[in-house]
């Protein structure tokens, strides 16, 4: 039996590790040719060998998602392999980066986790709206934050997904006529190589834990499988400019004190 996305060829910024890899897993287990774009070489190479000897189709491509001759040079790429139907913007910088002054480190950040997206989405639009011809449509799928949604330590990177869900719904009408849907994900706190420190800290992560009304962190895959939802037309071909949240409820919880005794 096909699997969802046979056919439809993805590309997966920031796609070598994290939650990029295991949305490029899941799309490449659903029968989605894959490239791996991302800046890190040798983790986007190996990320692809283990896909390949899992019998799935992906390629790595290296580059600076905020770099406009590395984009492209993916969208020529993509045009020799046949174009592209889904496009999940997953490139950010860690939070622990450190540029410089606290303006360099801003600027840094928002070009990385912002303007990237932007970048992608625009230059690549013209095969997505290709790709949607006849294919059930195309695809976008932000990966945003629950940091858009209040205070950050952090400024550059809550600024930067917050404004990511804007340019999300603007991406959903400006490309909606075409064809193309845009969608994002706002994934809380998930079991990542970037949350590891926290990970490492039973004080702060029990303390995250009671936060959350499901009682843990999530797991990349859970991300993942979110995005296969919106990358698929058949489970969101009506869906756009819809923001999921994939928190364990942290967001409803509000200002309520964690670990408070629930009522009933």
């Amino acid at each position: 039996m096909a699997g969802r996305l046979a056919g439809r060829r993805a590309v997966v910024t920031g796609g070598a590790s994290g939650i990029g890899l295991a949305i490029a897993r899941r799309f490449a287990a659903e029968g989605a040719p894959v490239v791996l774009f991302d800046l890190d070489g040798a983790a986007a190479e190996a990320s692809c060998r283990e896909l390949a000897a899992a019998g799935c189709e992906a390629v790595a491509h290296v580059g600076d998602a905020s770099d406009p001759d590395a984009v492209d040079a993916l969208a020529q790429r993509l045009a020799e392999a046949g174009g592209v139907n889904v496009l999940v913007n997953g490139a950010a910088p860690s939070t622990s980066h450190d540029e410089g002054s606290d303006w360099e480190t801003w600027r840094f950040g928002i070009e990385k986790a912002l303007s990237s997206a932007y970048l992608v989405s625009t230059r690549l639009r013209p095969l997505l709206v290709a790709g949607a011809a006849g294919a059930r449509g195309g695809a976008i799928v932000n990966i945003s934050s629950g940091a858009a949604f209040g205070a950050s330590r952090f400024p550059w990177y809550g600024a930067a997904k917050a404004a990511l869900l804007s340019l999300t719904r603007s991406l959903a009408w400006e490309l909606g006529p075409e064809g193309v849907r845009a969608n994002a994900i706002v994934p809380g706190t998930i079991a990542t190589p970037r949350s590891q420190t926290l990970q490492q800290s039973p004080e702060r992560l029990a303390a995250i834990e009671a936060s959350i009304p499901l009682g843990r962190i999530g797991e990349a895959d859970e991300v993942a499988e979110a995005a296969l939802f919106f990358a698929d037309p058949r489970s969101s071909g009506f869906v756009s400019g819809a923001e999921l949240l994939v928190d364990g409820g942290r967001n409803v919880a509000g200002t309520i004190p964690a670990g408070a005794p629930r009522r009933g």
